[in-house]
């Protein structure tokens, strides 16, 4: 049986993409901050008001989000096992229930350009084998003796901007809650109810998500409602101005 785990140096390489995040996300939520003070000038101060108390609440959730993060990649470094038997390919992580395929199972293996891969199940789910997976040529070998590679080239394109996108609808949110224009509301809070919907659907259909995430994605119509009532507070004029 050969066994495969992720290379220690990952996780310094995966920190230091996390700072860069950190710090993008950062930047943003400044930018938003003087943006809306820009779009707000003309208007009356209690406008303004809540502004610095809105970028305080959002560097809280996002400080504690990159936290979690570390303690994710960290976790999954160190618990990280892919085991190759005589006729299975099995998956082990921490807080994970295993996964276990066997070869007459598997209906495809998707190998990245990045060093990822997927091995697909004719059933349901499957089993990701991350960039920085020790061994990788050896295990390209033994994977490839199984069943042929479907060349990736690249993620979707939205999965190859999940950062920026992820920044630009941080910088939605910013705005949709600080400004006060009718027009804007609108049309932000249109626009991040079809993101946050497309998101619950698409995470709820994924056959590479754990049922512990699905379960938690519950929390999306929590946000969905505090952006009606917003959007409704706004247009019916009881938003402060």
């Amino acid at each position: 049986m050969q066994q495969y785990r992720i290379r220690r140096e990952r996780l310094k390489e995966l920190n230091r993409q996390l700072l860069v995040k950190l710090t993008s996300f950062a930047v943003v939520a400044v930018a938003a901050g003087f943006a809306v003070t820009l779009l707000q000038a003309g208007k009356k101060d209690n406008d303004l008001k809540f502004l610095p108390l809105m970028l305080v609440i959002t560097f809280i959730p996002l400080a504690l989000g990159a936290y979690r993060s570390y303690k994710k990649q960290k976790e999954v470094c160190e618990t990280y096992t892919l085991s190759l038997t005589g006729n299975a390919v099995s998956m082990e992580e921490m807080q994970l229930p295993a996964i276990n395929i066997a070869y007459k199972d598997i209906a495809e293996i998707a190998r990245f350009t990045n060093g990822t891969y997927i091995i697909y199940s004719k059933e349901t789910g499957g089993i990701l084998i991350p960039e920085g997976i020790e061994n990788e040529q050896q295990l390209s070998m033994e994977l490839s003796r199984i069943m042929p590679f479907t060349e990736r080239t690249s993620y979707s394109t939205l999965y190859k901007y999940r950062n920026a996108f992820l920044a630009v609808t941080f910088a939605m949110f910013i705005c949709f809650y600080t400004i006060g224009d009718k027009f804007i509301v609108t049309i932000l809070g249109a626009a991040l109810s079809c993101i946050l919907t497309w998101s619950y659907y698409t995470v709820q259909t994924s056959k590479m998500v754990p049922q512990n995430l699905k379960r938690k994605m519950w929390l999306v119509f929590l946000v969905l409602a505090s952006i009606i009532a917003r959007t409704y507070f706004v247009l019916s004029g009881n938003n402060g101005s």
